[in-house]
């Protein structure tokens, strides 16, 4: 809870909650929330301080979704640059506790839905161990010392290799975008686990903030914009959300393989099924199998 005879900084005010209060604030709805009505509105520049009373009970809410998580505590930051947006971060091996920070625009309005899965979704991201520095590092690190060195054949006048690193920097990139994309499809799931353990209805509230960003999402984004991004458009999640599964994956390990015999092309195993005789080409599967993705 916070302090309020401490004044507030300009880039962001710690919010501590104390297990024995939030456990008494926090009571979990009786009746089933409708989520179209609860959709928030277009919020201004200018937060406005929410009562104790609200905010005791948002921090209850915090303690229920982090007992849910089996986290050993969660610290939340509530930051005036983010605006609307949230975001897990990473303290490394030392810290105590993961951290998460949060918009101050969110607070105007404490009692949306929209807040509640926003809440759920990062403390979600910090259950999976998905922070703003831990998602997909080794594929981001590669990208950009690919790209780096693409400048430096280029200054050195050799196009050539310039363009080779350019193009091995770009794939990369749109895998670690992948990667991060997955990520989002993981949280969101894992966060209606999490809502509906701390007596909430998961998919309701998470609709509901997906709903909102859906409508901030640009339209060029979520045609094609998300390949290169790495957030799924709110649209992809909604869908994915309605269906009750985590992100689709693809088995690679089905690709270049014979769906005759099962093994993998051109190997010795694979002649030796055939017992000699020639594999024929409808046989062959090239591209990897679509996993059916887990339901909850």
């Amino acid at each position: 809870m916070t302090q309020p005879e401490r004044t507030p900084k300009a880039r962001g005010t710690l919010a501590i909650f104390d297990p024995a209060a939030v456990r008494i604030s926090y009571r979990p709805p009786t009746t089933v929330i409708d989520a179209a009505p609860a959709q928030t509105a277009p919020l201004t520049t200018a937060p406005e301080v929410a009562d104790t009373a609200e905010l005791a009970g948002l921090a209850g809410l915090v303690w229920a979704l982090r007992c849910a998580a089996e986290l050993p505590g969660v610290v939340v930051v509530v930051d005036a640059q983010l605006g609307t947006n949230a975001v897990a971060v990473d303290q490394g091996r030392c810290a105590r506790a993961p951290m998460m920070k949060l918009g101050a625009n969110l607070l105007q309005t404490p009692q949306s839905l929209a807040l509640y899965g926003t809440l759920a979704h990062e403390i979600a991201h910090l259950a999976l161990g998905h922070t703003d520095t831990c998602s997909a590092p080794e594929w981001k690190h590669t990208s950009r010392v690919a790209g780096v060195g693409a400048l430096v054949t280029l200054a050195l006048n050799r196009p050539g290799a310039a363009a080779t690193l350019a193009a091995v920097s770009a794939v990369l990139h749109l895998i670690a975008s992948r990667v991060s994309r997955v990520a989002e499809y993981d949280a969101d799931t894992y966060a209606v686990t999490l809502l509906e353990r701390a007596g909430l209805p998961g998919v309701q509230t998470m609709t509901a903030m997906l709903t909102d960003v859906a409508d901030d999402d640009p339209r060029w984004y979520a045609l094609a914009g998300w390949i290169a991004g790495e957030h799924p458009a709110a649209a992809a999640r909604l869908r994915n959300l309605s269906r009750g599964f985590t992100a689709p994956r693809r088995t690679w390990r089905t690709a270049w393989r014979c769906a005759a015999t099962g093994t993998r092309l051109g190997t010795h195993a694979h002649r030796q099924a055939h017992h000699g005789e020639r594999c024929r080409l409808r046989w062959w599967q090239l591209m990897p199998y679509r996993r059916p993705p887990a339901q909850r």
